[in-house]
């Protein structure tokens, strides 16, 4: 039988997480993200009749990070690998879409490397 214990602790008092506890929840955040983004875009255009992954494809989401919310929400729970990926795919592209683009907002143009 596989061992679904991790090694290491979660910082939250110090309890141990499995494996299954840990692809729950990052398929969690996929699921959110991506659910989030069709949202927004369905919101956008006044269509609720657009697909998840249409939306997602408007916004320049990696179709994969779509496909493994689906296996997520209607399959089985993908690897603990593949979540990962999916998850930093997802930070990298809510960094670059969103988060970015509010900061230019907020502060302007300002230089991370403290040269001008």
């Amino acid at each position: 039988p596989q061992n679904n214990n991790v090694n290491s602790k979660t910082n939250v008092n110090d309890i141990p997480i499995t494996i299954y506890q840990l692809r729950n929840s990052y398929s969690t955040l996929l699921l959110r993200s991506v659910n989030g983004l069709a949202d927004m875009f369905r919101h956008q255009k006044k269509s609720a009749m657009l697909s998840v992954s249409h939306c997602c494809s408007l916004a320049g989401l990696p179709l994969w990070i779509v496909d493994v919310r689906h296996d997520a929400s209607h399959n089985d729970l993908p690897s603990l690998g593949v979540c990962r990926i999916g998850a930093l795919e997802s930070l990298r592209f809510w960094g670059e879409k969103f988060w970015v683009v509010l900061e230019e907002r907020v502060w302007g143009d300002v230089d991370v490397n403290g040269s001008g």
